[in-house]
């Protein structure tokens, strides 16, 4: 199965590198959102090659923002970050044995989602005052 991550931006040129650092190797899609930088946060991001797909969108609130880049996201999975998170090694180790199983390429990880989180759906969306 398939990872598009989605990062919502803005001026984060000290941030971003990490984030988009902690996930190249795991996400097939890295969707960044920007809402106007005026520092290197786009220079940076666009350094990671073709594998980060950069929309430059004008800000309407963070559940929009959210969900703009989630509607851009192609793959079965997708896991959404803010420009100051990132992924510890042990952390995109264990998502990438659950999205993309030695030996398989893909594999069923719907039961493993299910007990992750089972009050989400693929179709939930953020909404105004989520955490």
């Amino acid at each position: 199965m398939a990872l598009s991550v989605c990062i919502i931006c803005r001026n984060e040129e000290a941030n971003i590198g990490r984030t988009l650092s902690s996930v190249f190797e795991v996400a097939d899609e890295i969707i960044v959102v920007d809402s106007g930088s005026s520092d290197r946060t786009l220079e940076i991001a666009r350094s990671f090659g073709p594998k980060v797909i950069i929309y430059e969108e004008p800000w309407r609130g963070f559940a929009p923002q959210k969900n703009f880049a989630l509607g851009k996201a192609n793959c079965d999975w997708v896991l959404s970050l803010d420009a100051d998170e990132s992924l510890s090694p042990e952390l995109a180790d264990a998502i990438a044995r659950v999205v993309k199983p030695a030996g398989t390429g893909s594999g069923n990880v719907s039961a493993t989602a299910q007990r992750a989180a089972p009050e989400l759906k693929a179709t939930d969306a953020w909404k105004d005052g989520d955490p």
